[in-house]
């Protein structure tokens, strides 16, 4: 994972730390003086787009059943194989960690996206 990644309130895990925290800074000193191989993406799961808020639908079709999680408009088709956003007339993004979901959300919607 590299630091360049990261936003301001992004949530990491810091192994040396052994815990989950938030990123309070990202001034050149705390990117030059991490190591990268210090800070791992959370993966994102089931759990943790519960935890954002997202509620979960069932969607089925003749040939497939996936859990949908939506939250402020959008829509999160989840499964074991994909993690994925869709938007209407944007292309699917796929998204495996949790830093990630934070920054697209704030991308799309101008606010963070907190824990409920």
């Amino acid at each position: 994972m590299k630091a360049s990644e990261l936003r301001i309130g992004n949530l990491i895990s810091w192994v040396s730390r052994g815990k989950i925290e938030r990123v309070m800074t990202i001034e050149p000193f705390f990117i030059n003086s991490v190591s990268e191989s210090d800070l791992k993406p959370i993966p994102l799961t089931e759990e943790w787009l519960v935890r954002f808020g997202f509620f979960i639908n069932h969607w089925e079709s003749e040939r497939i059943e996936e859990t949908v999680y939506q939250h402020q408009g959008i829509t999160i088709f989840y499964s074991d194989i994909v993690d994925a956003w869709v938007f209407p007339d944007i292309e699917n993004v796929e998204i495996k960690y949790v830093h990630q979901l934070q920054n697209l959300y704030f991308a799309l919607t101008g606010s963070e996206l907190e824990i409920k």
